[in-house]
């Protein structure tokens, strides 16, 4: 079996105390409804990175070019591998819009606002990859860690949990 590729990306403004995140409608079981990176399905002639600057764009309305995107981590499973990536735009996160039936809106990562991260529903994983993310002590050091998925590991929606 030929695993399905993705690409998503957390794209923060220049202070670290807002990200971009769009709210799921259609996808794997574990992400509907809930708030996720933005990001699609790899085209058969592009690189995780390609995939990133083209999704993030026709998601947001926004050019990020692929210099600004770095790659965290990539998790794979049997059927499945997700390249993550994360990049640090106030412009972005200033200008991006609901482009396609998915909203994106800007999510603040302090505890302050109505949006605020620590209460709404996420994907599995953002509950340790935005904390991680936010901690700039990390940036120097991030390199691309593989996180690998049995088939006896729990990715349903009801398992994610808020963090």
């Amino acid at each position: 079996m030929i695993a399905q590729e993705y690409s998503i990306g957390f794209v923060f403004n220049d202070k670290m105390t807002q990200v971009l995140l769009i709210k799921k409608e259609h996808g794997p079981k574990c992400v509907v409804g809930r708030w996720n990176g933005i990001g699609g399905h790899i085209e058969y002639d592009e690189t995780p990175k390609e995939c990133q600057v083209r999704e993030f764009e026709e998601e947001t309305g926004v050019h990020v070019p692929e210099k600004e995107w770095h790659q965290f981590t990539k998790l794979q499973g049997d059927d499945f591998i997700v390249h993550c990536f994360w990049s640090r735009s106030s412009f972005a996160v200033l200008n991006a819009r609901t482009v396609t039936d998915e909203k994106v809106e800007i999510i603040n990562t302090k505890a302050t606002g109505n949006q605020h991260i620590y209460n709404m529903p996420l994907a599995p994983n953002l509950t340790w990859m935005i904390p991680f993310l936010m901690d700039r002590t990390t940036h120097n050091h991030l390199c691309v860690v593989l996180a690998t998925y049995r088939k006896d590991d729990n990715l349903d929606a009801d398992s994610a949990t808020i963090i």
